[in-house]
């Protein structure tokens, strides 16, 4: 919707970004009984964040990035 309300604005972008389930210290806190290495660590899942925010990715809005799913690439 937020993207929707600034599409007539070129130089903003809204997307959201779920990281889904990442191997950290909150996380282990949360779920102390979790295999940690099941998950993906931050380091998994930057490239999405840095493709994000570099120039790459103009154009892209309004989408929901899910880097955690199985397969997924930006």
């Amino acid at each position: 919707m937020l993207a929707d309300e600034l599409d007539n604005q070129p130089n903003i972008r809204v997307n959201s970004l779920n990281p889904g389930a990442t191997r950290t210290q909150m996380r282990r806190t949360a779920f102390p009984g979790e295999d940690p290495l099941a998950l993906r660590t931050p380091e998994d899942i930057m490239p999405t964040y840095l493709w994000l925010m570099g120039p790459d990715s103009a154009g892209t809005s309004g989408q929901k990035l899910m880097p955690s799913r199985p397969g997924y690439s930006a």
